[in-house]
Formats: structure tokens, C-alpha cells, sequence
């Protein structure tokens, strides 16, 4: 039977490489662990020490349009990275507060709680805990189901 049993990476393409490396690595503690440059682009890739969980970040030359991120246009609407507790979650929220980085409050889901955050490109990033997860009528599930605001500055 086929399968898929994680990602590989995550790649945004950025309007800045230096200010959404410098952003990625000082706010979320990634690590960049290769850089390449081909014709037409040059990438960063950037490594959670944790968890392994790569990000990519591309800048396509002159092809950039250099628009900042919308989650209306056709395409990615956000990337949401898993914490293991609502507890990490208010660390990351101080983390977020020390680097003043526009977010949302801790919003209580029926699959646990998100923070929702943006990048330099406006990308919408979340850290999610899976933490208590219930249904519509309260019960414990592992069905993922959430509403919440989006962030804005």
C-alpha cells in the first residue's frame, strides 16, 4: 500500500534571504545546515536541532515578485508546527513577545490550542498542541477540527 509517512521539508519563497534567515533562525532557533546557489535562485535550508523539521527558504533572483505573502491567493494558506504542550506554547509566546513579533493570543481549539504568528513575508506560521483534543459534544478525538481569527498587525 502506498504512503506517506511525514514531509521532507517546507520551502517559502522570500522577497529578503538575508532578513528571513536572520528571522528564522533568531525567533525559531533553526540552524542553517546548507546553502546553495543555482541559476536563477539561491536557497538557504534550515533545520529544527530538535526535531529535524527542514525549512527551506528560496529567493528566485529577478524572477521575485517581491509581494508580501496572502493566504486568499490561490496556493499555501499557513504551515503550522507541532509543540508537545500548551506549556510550550506559552514559552513560544514569550519568545514571540521578545523578538516583538505580531501574533494572536493562545486560542483554545476543539483539537487542542494554536498561536498564530507571521514571518517577515507576512507567511502565516502557527505552533499547534494537540492537548485535550474534543469533538462538538466534548468528547475526547483525534479528529482535527479548529476555527480561529487570522492575525493581523
Amino acid at each position: 500500500m502506498l504512503g506517506i509517512s511525514g514531509f521532507a521539508h517546507v520551502s517559502f519563497t522570500v522577497s529578503d534571504l538575508e532578513r528571513s534567515e536572520a528571522w528564522y533562525t533568531e525567533v525559531l532557533g533553526l540552524v542553517n545546515v546548507r546553502e546553495m546557489r543555482r541559476d536563477g535562485y539561491t536557497k538557504v535550508i534550515l533545520e529544527d536541532p530538535g526535531s529535524g523539521i527542514a525549512v527551506s527558504l528560496t529567493h528566485h533572483g529577478d524572477k521575485n515578485s517581491g509581494d508580501s505573502f496572502s493566504e486568499f491567493r490561490t496556493g499555501l494558506d499557513h504551515v503550522s508546527f507541532a509543540v508537545p504542550s500548551v506549556a510550550e506554547l506559552e514559552r513560544w509566546r514569550e519568545r514571540l513577545d521578545k523578538f516583538g513579533v505580531p501574533r494572536t493570543e493562545i486560542l483554545p481549539t476543539r483539537t487542542g490550542a494554536v498561536l498564530i504568528f507571521r514571518d517577515p513575508d507576512n507567511l502565516q506560521l502557527e505552533f499547534y498542541a494537540a492537548e485535550g483534543s474534543v469533538d462538538e459534544e466534548g468528547r475526547p478525538t483525534a479528529k482535527w477540527i479548529h476555527a480561529f481569527p487570522p492575525v493581523t498587525d
